[in-house]
């Protein structure tokens, strides 16, 4: 007989047959019959360990999209809260503190009152100077800590268009403050209303600058479009935190009727200027924690400037559409690989998060 050539599907034991050599008293009998699966390299450990005679893996069950759901949000919530406890201590709390050292430059030094113009251009300017050292200040912290960023051009950059809203914001409260509480407005209603029109003032000077930073890089028009477009978006999610601190920010003053902040953060005029300066920057962190934190609770992934300093680090150690996990859009942010193919968390393996 020819001998046929043995397939994949099939292990032949051939026995020879009599004491002659003749291959043709070759008889094939199957020892066993296994169907090999050829494994893609790229389908992870979990396929490994799978049993070859093994059926294709279930769809994943509610339970398990459950499990995966929850292990992201609490990945998210725990990244969330790093960097708002960075940025609290460094950027939030230091613009408050020179801010009111600007206040107290502006009527101790140049002897201006504070419905003076001058007075608020110099208390917004100490808000501006605030905000540049704790970005510095931020963007080191970040890069000692999580090995994201670090101090450079972009940081410089970055530093910048924040300050453009730290000018616009920091200028516009006194003005404000002096509006609600000439008109004879309740605390909580006067201290949203202050909040909520620094909170614009800060979009409308950061967009100014998001424009600036665009237009002078590279590009074609349509990718500056959607960049700055983009950065709007951004730059409106931190607005709202700036509108809580800037309210809080109207506890510092006592003379306010119906203040229940002043035992907190109120100034006192027995107090040394740095004691009251302080004050100032803890209520604006104070102010800014809080509206942050209901916004790191309830927003969605991707959908919060919290978000993106964490975008670079997860879309360049696992980019979208790798062997590692799989692609998870969020938001208007970049793809994300935050989970392995067997549900474990993946991320940025060099955080600590």
């Amino acid at each position: 007989h020819h001998h046929r050539p043995r397939t994949r599907q099939e292990v032949v034991d051939c026995r020879r047959v009599g004491e002659g050599s003749d291959p043709g008293h070759c008889r094939r009998r199957p020892h066993t019959t296994r169907t090999v699966h050829r494994i893609p390299p790229r389908l992870g450990m979990l396929k490994l360990l799978q049993d070859v005679d093994d059926e294709p893996a279930e769809e994943p069950t509610m339970a398990s999209r459950a499990t995966v759901a929850i292990q992201v949000w609490l990945r998210m919530v725990c990244r969330r809260f790093a960097t708002l406890a960075l940025a609290d201590l460094t950027k939030v709390f230091l613009s408050g503190l020179f801010w009111q050292l600007g206040g107290f430059l502006a009527q101790d030094g140049l002897h201006l009152a504070d419905t003076n113009a001058w007075f608020s251009l110099c208390t917004g300017l100490g808000d501006g100077l605030g905000v540049f050292i704790g970005t510095m200040v931020f963007d080191a912290l970040v890069y000692a800590l999580f090995r994201i960023g670090g101090l450079g051009r972009d940081s410089l950059v970055g530093a910048l268009v924040l300050v453009c809203g730290g000018v616009c914001s920091g200028t516009a409260w006194q003005p404000m403050l002096n509006a609600v509480s000439d008109a004879g407005m309740p605390f909580i209603s006067g201290a949203c209303a202050v909040g909520s029109v620094c909170g614009l003032f800060f979009w409308v000077g950061v967009s100014a600058g998001e424009l600036v930073r665009v237009q002078a890089g590279e590009g074609s028009p349509r990718s500056k479009r959607r960049e700055f477009l983009r950065a709007l978006y951004f730059a409106a999610t931190l607005s709202l935190a700036i509108a809580g601190a800037a309210a809080c920010f109207v506890g510092t003053d006592t003379k306010y009727h119906g203040n229940f902040l002043q035992s907190i953060v109120g100034e006192r005029n027995h107090s040394s200027n740095w004691t009251n300066s302080v004050k100032a920057g803890f209520s604006t962190a104070l102010g800014f924690m809080f509206v942050e934190a209901i916004l790191n609770l309830v927003a969605p992934p991707g959908w919060l400037w919290l978000d993106e300093q964490w975008k670079e680090s997860a879309v360049d150690s696992h980019p979208a559409g790798s062997s590692r996990g799989s692609s998870l859009v969020f938001g208007p942010s970049l793809n994300m690989d935050l989970l392995d193919s067997d549900g474990g968390e993946l991320g940025d393996s060099r955080g600590i998060f």
